[in-house]
């Protein structure tokens, strides 16, 4: 369904890119071991706040209903529709979750999902990272180049230069990176090289990261470290019921001509 939707709002002119679980699952297909594939029930979207009138003009289209408290408190930042028992949540400009992270200036860099790193960047920048979040972010380390160059691959100079701004964000993503090394043979298959590969794409990523030049910004906070929070505890939405979903009104979702 994510895939339909994203191509019925690039018919009207605006554009809707996939992340969370969804994205990791089709970027990945099957360069992973099964131990790291996994059905993700959300679908996740960023958008630029200027599409925000084509993109909810497409949901109410194909049937999704809004959660309308939500988005009116939250519209300019976020949204979230419903299709029957899929949440559809849509993040607009940014994506601020433990940490912020700007991305408006990003969205061209691929076509349905996310880029790659910026994908990545998404799931290392969870302050309390469950095994979930770690099984993706492995997934995307195994699963694709790590290579600049390569549009489809993960950009480790580009990585480095997000984390090297900010302390807070340099700080929970390279837990995360050590937390996934220590955790990995709890989710890695036993047979084949799986575990190796990781930790070889891991290391290479920290030597990138801690080459790289910091800012002032990241050497003034790094000053007072964990002594002050670094990390935002975002809160689930209060959403009390999941809204019925009239059928679609129309049986096929837009296409191109």
């Amino acid at each position: 369904m994510e895939l339909e939707i994203i191509h019925a709002i690039a018919v009207k002119g605006g554009r809707a890119r996939l992340f969370g679980g969804r994205a990791v699952a089709l970027l990945c297909k099957d360069a992973i071991p099964s131990e790291l594939k996994r059905d993700s029930q959300d679908i996740d979207l960023f958008i630029l706040r200027r599409d925000r009138k084509v993109v909810t003009q497409v949901l109410k289209e194909v049937g999704c209903v809004p959660e309308a408290e939500f988005n009116l408190l939250n519209g300019n930042q976020r949204l979230i529709f419903h299709y029957h028992e899929t949440k559809i949540d849509i993040f607009i400009d940014s994506f601020r979750m433990s940490h912020a992270i700007e991305l408006a200036g990003r969205i061209a860099e691929a076509d349905i999902t996310l880029s790659p790193t910026d994908l990545l960047l998404t799931k290392l920048q969870v302050a309390e990272i469950n095994t979930k979040d770690m099984t993706d972010i492995a997934a995307l380390l195994l699963a694709l180049p790590v290579d600049p160059s390569d549009r489809l691959g993960l950009d480790p100079q580009y990585l480095a230069r997000c984390l090297a701004k900010d302390w807070g964000l340099w700080r929970t993503s390279t837990m995360n990176l050590a937390k996934i090394r220590e955790s990995a043979p709890d989710f890695l298959p036993k047979s084949g090289n799986w575990l190796d590969r990781l930790n070889d794409v891991i290391s290479a990523i920290e030597e990138r990261i801690a080459n790289t030049p910091k800012s002032l910004k990241w050497r003034s906070r790094a000053i007072i470290g964990e002594r002050m929070p670094w990390f935002e505890r975002p809160e689930e939405p209060d959403i009390r019921h999941t809204p019925a979903c009239p059928p679609p009104m129309s049986s096929e979702l837009p296409t191109s001509r």
